[in-house]
């Protein structure tokens, strides 16, 4: 396929929501539940380490791989490191936090 046809093609994937590109180029940015570019959402599954657009993605991978992972990331609000095995998630009250609802998410995907 020629460059202008894959451009066309990551276009229409972009607007039907199958990915994100980034802003003023053909380039990806998001696949969800992957990112292309580092994250504070750092997940490791068996294999290989990958990062996730946001929480809700960092938990994506795992449920998507069928398998158990570790996110690594940090309270937005104070700081504090956290890590989550999603196959023993914690107990301590820990709660995720979205800043949006769901239906408001495309408003602007990348900051959600």
């Amino acid at each position: 396929m020629s460059a202008d046809v894959v451009r066309t093609l990551l276009q229409q994937l972009a607007q039907d929501h199958m990915l994100v590109l980034q802003p003023g180029s053909a380039e990806i940015l998001m696949a969800m539940p992957f990112s292309a570019v580092p994250t504070t959402f750092e997940v490791e599954t068996e294999r290989y380490r990958t990062f996730g657009n946001c929480v809700w993605d960092a938990f994506g991978i795992g449920s998507m791989l069928g398998q158990a992972v570790r996110i690594r990331t940090s309270c937005p609000c104070c700081g504090v490191s956290l890590v989550i095995d999603t196959d023993r998630l914690p107990d301590d009250g820990s709660i995720a936090h979205f800043a949006l609802p769901a239906a408001r998410w495309w408003d602007d995907v990348a900051f959600t």
